[in-house]
């Protein structure tokens, strides 16, 4: 399929089937710590990228075909920014009648100030924004935003946001070391925070190879420290947990293309999430290596697959 994948495990969401809305890497940003490679269209303009009646025929076929159960959330993101996409209303609410399976966005927030984008949102059950740094000088180094977009601007948006917006709210931060975990930026983040009033604070750090080796990762104790500093509120991801879904046969090389392509992951991580397909995995990722289709990327002594283009 073009626009729905999965399921694919969440460390955040747990199994949730994937609708991706915008064409591979067009974002608001470029971020360093990216696992899907670096932005090859950075923009702040919303386009209706593909018609919305395409994707909800997928997301029907696929409810149709598969047991809804196996997944807890339907989830907009994939490989852009999702409100980029300007029939997202259109998407939610077709959505909304297909299944009633809660609905999630993952977004990196830059949009959400704007009120047609607030108003497209008014059916998702929860929306997942990041939020990094608000130290501009960071903001342009880690994650580099389209030219318009200032930090100042982004926090003003998610306060707003916050203010119209009747579902849950769980807000991410990325940690990357050396560079957004000053103490001194932590505690401006913290007052931040106070004032957007997410339901959740959910610290990472880079986990999936990053498109950039600049982007290393946090320690536990780091992490533990930052977290100290940002608030009793705050809560560091954890690496994810429980069976996979009952995939079956479904899990070919088209299926597991479509999901490294959004979503790069490791031999074992696939084998815990996909049980029933453990003894085919080793052969679907070693044809699609001879292919050329997916290539394995080394971090922190683990070797990721990712899907090209």
């Amino acid at each position: 399929m073009r626009h729905v994948f999965g399921p694919v495990p969440s460390r955040r969401l747990g199994p949730v089937l994937g609708i991706d809305l915008v064409p591979h890497k067009i974002c608001t940003f470029d971020c360093r710590y990216c696992d899907l490679g670096h932005t090859t269209r950075k923009t702040v303009t919303r386009e209706v990228f593909y018609p919305p009646e395409e994707i909800l025929a997928e997301c029907e076929a696929w409810l149709k075909d598969n047991d809804p159960s196996a997944i807890r959330y339907v989830s907009i993101c994939g490989s852009g920014e999702p409100t980029l996409y300007q029939g997202l209303g259109t998407v939610v609410g077709g959505l909304k009648r297909l299944t009633e399976t809660p609905l999630a966005l993952v977004t990196n927030g830059a949009l959400l100030g704007r009120r047609e984008v607030q108003e497209e949102l008014r059916g998702v059950d929860l929306v997942l924004p990041s939020l990094d740094t608000v130290n501009e000088a960071v903001f342009k180094v880690l994650n580099r935003p389209a030219p318009s977009l200032d930090v100042r601007g982004i926090v003003s948006g998610l306060e707003e946001f916050r203010r119209a917006f009747a579902g849950r709210i769980w807000l991410e931060i990325c940690l990357c070391r050396g560079i957004n975990d000053a103490p001194s930026d932590l505690e401006r983040l913290r007052d931040a925070l106070e004032r957007i009033r997410p339901d959740r604070v959910q610290l990472n750090t880079p986990v999936r190879a990053p498109c950039e080796d600049v982007a290393y990762p946090l320690s536990e104790v780091q992490m533990e420290m930052a977290r100290g500093i940002l608030g009793p509120g705050a809560e560091i991801i954890e690496s994810y947990r429980g069976g996979g879904p009952a995939y079956g046969s479904a899990l070919d090389q088209e299926n597991l293309l479509e999901i490294l392509r959004r979503h790069p992951a490791t031999r074992s991580e696939l084998k815990e999430f996909f049980p029933a397909m453990e003894a085919s995995i080793d052969a679907l990722i070693a044809h699609l290596v001879r292919k050329g289709s997916i290539y394995s990327v080394k971090h922190r002594g683990r070797s990721y697959y990712r899907a090209k283009g």
